[in-house]
């Protein structure tokens, strides 16, 4: 493009028809039009422009800010170490006697994992338990084991674990405080994942009694009952 110096223009008036005079073929003007736009503009207007230019940037942060603080997932680390002061001694670090102290509670929680448990903001849900059903008649649970739950050593959680923890619970030679709770409760294995809880009668708070821990049979099976404390 040509721009033709006439008689009495100035250089400014030579500048403004380089930037609008813009060819019939193109939707927006050149990067080299654009360019002389500041030197059209008055001080007032540059400074309008600035201010504007940055009140844009600032609100676009902020846009992105807001959206990815609304949109993030807090994920915890892997690993790591965790400390908490506790008042108190602890005697029995076991689930079948941890409800009579605080400490002793505090430590079975960290230390083993029950059917349900607590989730911050959510309530009850599965822990060792992938998923459960009620009955109709709010007497029977049914519950399926996460399939891939280990112990410490390595070894599978099965269902005779879970047996074995509630029936050393019952039985009055353990001397479990929580033998009140489960006392007239049958629990059957259904398969290999699978196990139901039969109540005489429906007990809505059931599912919070089931966030006790559940005890490695494989271990217990060889500790007398008297030997349990």
């Amino acid at each position: 493009m040509i721009a033709k110096f006439r008689k009495g223009q100035t250089t400014q008036d030579l500048t403004k028809q380089t930037v609008f005079h813009v060819a019939k073929t193109r939707a927006m003007p050149s990067w080299e039009q654009w360019k002389h736009v500041p030197h059209l503009l008055t001080a007032t207007e540059r400074l309008i422009g600035r201010i504007a230019l940055v009140l844009v940037i600032v609100s676009s942060l902020t846009l992105i800010g807001r959206y990815l603080l609304l949109n993030q997932t807090i994920v915890p680390a892997v690993g790591g170490e965790y400390t908490e002061g506790l008042i108190g001694m602890p005697q029995f670090v076991n689930p079948l006697y941890a409800v009579t102290s605080d400490v002793d509670n505090d430590l079975t929680r960290l230390v083993f994992s029950g059917l349900m448990k607590y989730e911050p903001g959510v309530g009850l849900v599965g822990d060792l338990a992938e998923s459960y059903d009620l009955s109709d008649d709010g007497k029977t649970y049914t519950f399926v084991l996460r399939d891939g739950a280990r112990w410490h050593d390595g070894n599978p959680v099965r269902i005779a674990d879970i047996i074995a923890t509630f029936s050393m619970m019952q039985s009055p030679e353990y001397k479990s405080p929580l033998s009140v709770t489960f006392s007239d409760i049958s629990i059957e294995q259904v398969d290999e994942r699978t196990v139901q809880f039969m109540l005489t009668e429906p007990f809505a708070p059931f599912l919070s009694a089931l966030t006790v821990g559940i005890m490695p049979s494989h271990i217990w099976a060889t500790i007398p009952a008297r030997s349990a404390p």
